[in-house]
């Protein structure tokens, strides 16, 4: 078991890291689209926005370790992957699924539950970019 654990530890940390910022992603969505009234869109590209910053850190000293000092090359693609994947992929799907949400349900669930299919939609693709472009392992670390 112990043998699993470390074998998938990288992807282990990036599940906790993912957690803790989709789930405070999802209460600044709801505060602000549920409680304020923000358009659904601006309130999810808002609270993305606000938690780019927690999870590049994370991202780079603990799920991949990376040891790169070129932290403004890191940070530059870090941002435009998490943009393509959180607001591009994620907004797009946002987007398509919020009218086919039924008009009786509570309005939380008109938004999370689309808000839910992006974050998964988005979850590859962040993965694979920030391991293998953004905070990939080089030769001189």
């Amino acid at each position: 078991m112990e043998n699993l654990v470390s074998k998938h530890a990288e992807k282990i940390r990036f599940g906790l890291v993912g957690f803790l910022n989709t789930f405070c992603d999802f209460v600044i969505l709801n505060v602000l689209a549920v409680v304020f009234g923000v358009p659904i869109i601006l309130a999810n590209t808002v609270s993305t926005g606000l938690c780019m910053a927690m999870s590049f850190g994370l991202n780079k000293k603990w799920t991949f370790r990376a040891a790169g000092k070129n932290y403004a090359r890191e940070a530059a693609l870090f941002l435009v992957f998490t943009i393509i994947g959180m607001w591009v992929i994620g907004n797009g799907i946002i987007a398509l699924l919020v009218p086919l949400m039924p008009a009786e349900w509570a309005e939380v669930w008109r938004v999370s539950l689309p808000k839910l299919v992006s974050v998964a939609a988005s979850l590859s693709w962040n993965f694979v970019t920030y391991k293998y472009i953004v905070f990939k392992k080089s030769s001189h670390d």
